[in-house]
């Protein structure tokens, strides 16, 4: 198979999945019908991907790049370096629960039911850490130089809290609905940069 070919057979597997994960969950969608959807047989869908987890890795995936190339252009902005903190702190996790909500709805519980599941799981953490918590670290380090930040701010630590605090948002709004994550995130971060504010901004 040409490399185009597989490129556009792969595409329109995820782009069929998604819809699919959308409309009717997760657990509801078959590889039969997202390979009908692609207008592909089955067994090229197992050319691309071993199983439906394998699937559903490449869409979570997906979001993330998505959002990672919307906190470079935050990033890249001219606003404090804390502002751009909260931006992406903000923008990651609404997007990530309405996806959840919608696309992936019914996707977590799946990722837990037994070894298999366990390590497409594991796979994606390992994935998606290291590249936020580099996304972090660059704009902390970037605070740092403008004085936003202490100097003597372990660039590292800071992010692995926001990934903790970031984690910690959407498991308590998916398990109490009423939970307010902006207002506790926003309260939060600004106890934070009360501890770590730098000397241009005292």
């Amino acid at each position: 198979m040409a490399d185009n070919e597989h490129r556009d057979q792969k595409e329109r597997i995820l782009e069929a999945a998604i819809k699919r994960f959308e409309y009717f969950g997760y657990k509801k969608t078959t590889v039969d019908e997202i390979a009908e959807d692609a207008e592909i047989s089955k067994g090229a869908v197992y050319l691309h991907f071993k199983s439906k987890e394998e699937i559903l890795l490449e869409a979570m995936l997906r979001h993330v790049r998505e959002r990672i190339a919307i906190w470079d252009e935050i990033a890249a902005s001219d606003i404090p370096a804390p502002e751009k903190i909260d931006k992406m702190f903000c923008s990651y996790v609404e997007s990530t629960l309405e996806r959840t909500n919608h696309v992936f709805k019914g996707s977590h519980p799946v990722l837990l039911e037994n070894e298999s599941s366990r390590k497409t799981r594991d796979k994606f953490f390992r994935t998606v850490f290291p590249l936020i918590t580099a996304k972090y670290v660059g704009v902390i380090e970037s605070g740092k130089r403008e004085g936003a930040f202490r100097a003597d701010v372990d660039s590292q630590e800071l992010a692995a809290v926001l990934l903790a605090l970031k984690k910690a948002s959407m498991v308590i709004t998916f398990e109490q609905l009423d939970f307010d994550w902006k207002q506790n995130w926003k309260s939060t971060w600004k106890f934070i940069c009360g501890g770590i504010r730098g000397k241009k901004t005292e």
